[in-house]
């Protein structure tokens, strides 16, 4: 096995092909896609990438920084105007936080931020009680303590505009 390694390190060295530069072809150009070769990496693509991170003279933190930079760059893609979730919460008014909806929320940040929201589902364990992707229903007393928060929020809109439309008729203006 040894003289294989060193038969495919001297080719490479021959052909003035760097091993990463080889691998890194065979992952991007999409004529390669269905090779049998491909498909062996991506299959085992999780071995490759821990025998990366644990080789002794590979600095830790340079591979913490890629993941991090995917993460980074799936927050912003989250946050975004475009997404859909950008959300103002400072100026929120009570319609829009009625409207607010979780589940689309979680559908989008699925389609836009898969490896986040699988981060998320990986810190927060994946709870048990949610099997595959099921949606945990809502006990009856669950859902009558959400409609009494809704209820207090409304009462607590309706007593600020009350009070902001009796101090707003009570400010002199002048010109």
């Amino acid at each position: 096995m040894e003289h294989s390694f060193q038969f495919l390190l001297t080719t490479f060295e021959d052909a003035g092909i760097k091993p990463f530069q080889f691998f890194s072809m065979l992952l991007t150009h999409r004529e390669l896609n269905n090779h049998r070769h491909v498909h062996e990496l991506l299959v085992h693509s999780e071995d490759l990438i821990s025998a990366i991170i644990k080789h002794p003279s590979r600095p830790a933190h340079t591979v913490t920084q890629l993941i991090q930079g995917i993460y980074v760059h799936e927050v912003h893609t989250m946050a975004s105007e475009e997404s859909g979730s950008h959300f103002g919460a400072s100026s929120a008014n009570m319609q829009q936080l009625e409207e607010f909806s979780i589940e689309e929320t979680a559908q989008t940040m699925k389609f836009n931020a898969p490896r986040l929201w699988g981060l998320l589902g990986a810190l927060l364990g994946e709870d048990e009680r949610l099997g595959s992707n099921e949606d945990v229903v809502m006990s009856n007393a669950e859902e009558a303590v959400d409609d009494y928060y809704w209820d207090q929020v409304e009462a607590i809109e309706l007593e600020l505009n009350c009070s902001t439309s009796f101090l707003i008729q009570k400010i002199p203006v002048s010109f």
